[in-house]
């Protein structure tokens, strides 16, 4: 029997429910599965073999987790005591990371499945260097090695070191990200956005930062932010705002100045659970928004149509429904073809 399909009848026996203890031999190749790197590497291969034959999506990962914490120890029988990763450590950092080749690199599956997509990051091992990506019209939920937990909107993607959470604790962000920071007072959590550097010990906070955009955002939720620019130069002095709860700081990328301003602060978050909040917005920034979250463009034919604005609270809404809404408020009518929308002034 070839070591692959051993690892496929140890894992059914695993989730099998009747199954009240593993044999010796399955519990010591589920061990050594978890806690090697020879391990690591078959798992990938078992993992590449499921998605061949089509049943990725069908891997239950949070009973496999659940069931390796009921059932395996971390420590074999007749080894010396050593300093290792336990099992459920293994497991649950950076909510479990799953080798699988792609393209020359490393990418990874977190085994914490998500109900709305499964994050998938990829690894330059030349760099150091890991990216979780979030698909266009996708949320995606990353819990990071310190319990961080970030969510990334459409078409954004999170970079960060792969010895993140010891004397490190800066990611890279391109795209929208909602950020919850665990507290730590030794090592400061910084987001990179290319223009400025966002600043936290223990909040939460939300960063808008798409490359082709003229402007970079960054709202707190809640504790502290200190926002500066971003410098390439060792000499060159930083300029920095500090952030109070409900403030947004705006960096021009042209003026490259940086203006703070009071705001309601809940539809920079709410977008994490699903409702998209729109309170009294110009219809370009409805626009943008309605872009990253539904992986559409909108073409807007009259230059009119951006003078209007639009409040609304929209929860689990198809983007028809969206612009449904937004034609009993304005004057407009629109099409929609594949992925893009047409948006035109009504006629009279």
């Amino acid at each position: 029997m070839d070591k692959i399909t051993e690892i496929d009848n140890a894992l059914k026996q695993l989730l099998d429910s009747t199954t009240e203890k593993l044999s010796d031999e399955t519990r010591e190749l589920l061990r050594h599965l978890f806690t090697t790197k020879e391990g690591e590497l078959l798992f990938n291969q078992w993992l590449q073999q499921q998605k061949t034959e089509g049943n990725l999506e069908d891997i239950d990962y949070d009973r496999i987790y659940e069931r390796v914490k009921l059932h395996v120890d971390a420590t074999p029988k007749n080894q010396p005591k050593v300093v290792r990763l336990p099992i459920t450590r293994y497991l649950q950092r950076a909510a479990a990371i799953l080798f699988i080749p792609l393209l020359g690199l490393s990418a990874f599956l977190l085994i914490k499945k998500e109900k709305i997509t499964t994050p998938i990051a990829i690894v330059a091992p030349e760099k150091l260097q890991m990216e979780y990506i979030s698909p266009a019209g996708a949320r995606l939920r990353v819990l990071l090695p310190d319990s961080t937990e970030v969510w990334l909107n459409g078409n954004s993607r999170l970079s960060l070191s792969q010895v993140y959470g010891t004397k490190d604790r800066t990611v890279k962000l391109s795209g929208q990200g909602f950020f919850k920071v665990k507290h730590n007072d030794h090592v400061k959590f910084i987001v990179k956005t290319g223009s400025i550097d966002v600043k936290a010990l223990g909040t939460s906070f939300s960063v808008l930062a798409y490359p082709g955009e003229k402007q970079v955002e960054a709202i707190l939720i809640s504790g502290k932010l200190a926002i500066s620019k971003e410098s390439h130069s060792l000499f060159a002095a930083k300029d920095e705002v500090i952030l109070k709860p409900a403030q947004k700081v705006t960096f021009d990328k042209n003026s490259e100045d940086l203006n703070v301003e009071d705001v309601y602060a809940e539809p920079y978050q709410s977008w994490t659970k699903g409702t998209l909040i729109f309170n009294d917005d110009p219809m370009d920034k409805v626009a943008k928004t309605l872009e990253h979250y539904y992986n559409v463009r909108i073409d807007i034919q009259d230059p009119q149509i951006l003078t209007y604005r639009f409040t609304a609270t929209l929860e689990n809404s198809s983007i028809d429904q969206i612009m449904e809404y937004i034609g009993y408020s304005s004057p407009i009518s629109y099409s929609i073809k594949k992925n893009v929308i047409t948006v035109n002034l009504k006629k009279r």
